[in-house]
């Protein structure tokens, strides 16, 4: 017999437990990123450090810059099936460029830098010009 929080024969349903999520607003979730506790002494020690160096420059000479993966080739890892559907795994493809984004503290944005794996890729091939029109910068 399963004893679960003090109560002898619990058993949960789908239903039940369809409606505990619902009701405490559990919901599945993806894990990721960088959320790790900092004591605020440190944030507010590095923040008045970084404002005395800032202090040395001007504004329009600050600039703040960020990069991402962008996966081109990724499918969405959910999808809508059937029941009698049970292999529908697929590898996921991880071919991907990287892209850099700058904007300085005035609000002056430079044009998004693409880094590819390709020189000269296959889709650019016969429209030079297409990649001028877009206003990034490819590498």
């Amino acid at each position: 017999m399963v004893k679960v929080c003090n109560i002898q024969g619990f058993q949960a349903s789908n239903g039940w437990l369809e409606k505990f999520k619902n009701r405490y607003c559990i919901a599945s979730r993806a894990l990721c990123g960088e959320n790790q506790f900092v004591e605020t002494s440190v944030i507010e020690n590095f923040t008045e450090s970084l404002n005395r160096k800032l202090e040395q420059y001007c504004s329009k000479n600050i600039f703040n810059l960020d990069e991402t993966g962008l996966f081109f080739k990724l499918l969405s890892n959910r999808t809508l099936a059937v029941d009698s559907d049970k292999n529908l795994s697929n590898k996921p493809i991880k071919e991907r460029v990287t892209v850099m984004f700058c904007v300085s503290m005035m609000g002056e944005k430079l044009d998004p830098f693409v880094i590819g794996k390709a020189k000269n890729p296959r889709c650019f091939k016969g429209r030079r010009n297409l990649i001028n029109n877009l206003q990034v910068k490819y590498k």
